[in-house]
């Protein structure tokens, strides 16, 4: 997987995988340490099924907070400073 360096470089990216992958009415943008864990806990937690699951890799967990915090307006979870992974999903 290509790691990202910079933040325009990295949302440029993850909008061309969510444009390309996801379909549904809202979408989700989160970041973790560990993807396929994560997807596993939405699912659990929302009772869904996720099929389609875009993930970019950044350099740095400040990029990944960077790139999350462009979709859900600063504040968001922001993981932890091993959260180098931006991850997206379509929910209704």
């Amino acid at each position: 997987m290509y790691e990202y360096a910079t933040k325009d470089a990295a949302i440029s990216a993850l909008k061309n995988l969510i444009k390309a992958n996801l379909k549904g009415p809202k979408t989700y943008v989160g970041i973790t340490n560990d993807p396929e864990r994560r997807k596993r806990e939405h699912e659990a937690d929302y009772g869904i099924t996720i099929t389609d699951f875009p993930v970019i890799k950044c350099k740095t967990n400040k990029l990944a907070q960077e790139v999350e915090d462009n979709w859900v307006g600063g504040g968001g979870g922001n993981g932890n400073e091993s959260s180098v992974y931006v991850y997206a999903f379509s929910y209704k």
